[in-house]
């Protein structure tokens, strides 16, 4: 069996750069920011809303000022100030570790826009090496770029995806392989709900799979 994990939101938590950036660029803006910004635009991004959507229709900012803050923010997003601040979750490490002691093996796949930068950050955090390879893409590339490489490995074994968002999702389902949502990182439980797929909050439910 093959286990492809997506990065963030998945085996690393990601959130706080997501929702600190976000309010550092507002208050860059002279926009008075309250203590509560951070989890309500962060729940709002777990519904399903991108960044404009929160900013424009849910706080009503003008769209001239949206455009501004997110272009900066995805300038920013993952610049090494930033990627500093990322963490592993509690159970990604021991999770890998029972993956690889019986007998599967593990694939990273994940969108980011510096490859560069992502590999680093896994060296940094330790989990790196429990990979067979690492496959990083565009954002731009989105579903296709994911469902390419689980095509791929679906030629070489059974797989099971394991991401938090929809696009890790369809692409599992373009190439009919088994998927595992987690509801702890960048989509919540009640947006899984809402497309009728079953979620988990942790790494620790995945099904043990039997020895190889």
């Amino acid at each position: 069996m093959i286990y492809v994990f997506d990065l963030d939101g998945t085996l690393i938590d990601s959130t706080f750069r997501h929702g600190y950036l976000m309010g550092r660029l507002l208050r860059e803006e002279g926009i008075e920011v309250e203590e509560s910004f951070w989890d309500r635009y962060l729940n709002l991004k777990r519904e399903g809303l991108n960044s404009k959507a929160v900013l424009r229709d849910v706080y009503g900012f003008e769209e001239g000022l949206v455009d501004r803050v997110v272009k900066k923010w995805v300038e920013q997003i993952e610049s090494d100030e930033m990627l500093a601040y990322d963490k592993l979750y509690d159970d990604s490490i021991e999770t890998l570790e029972r993956i690889k002691v019986r007998g599967n093996k593990i694939y990273y796949l994940s969108l980011r826009q510096r490859e560069d930068a992502a590999i680093d950050e896994l060296k940094r955090l330790g989990i790196y090496d429990y990979a067979e390879e690492v496959f990083i893409g565009k954002p731009s590339e989105g579903v296709q770029y994911k469902v390419g490489k689980l095509r791929l490995l679906k030629s070489i074994d059974k797989i099971k995806m394991v991401g938090d968002t929809e696009v890790d999702y369809e692409a599992a389902k373009n190439v009919s392989s088994s998927f595992v949502g987690l509801y702890r990182g960048f989509r919540s439980k009640s947006f899984w709900d809402g497309m009728s797929i079953h979620s988990i909050k942790d790494l620790k439910e995945i099904k043990k799979e039997k020895q190889v």
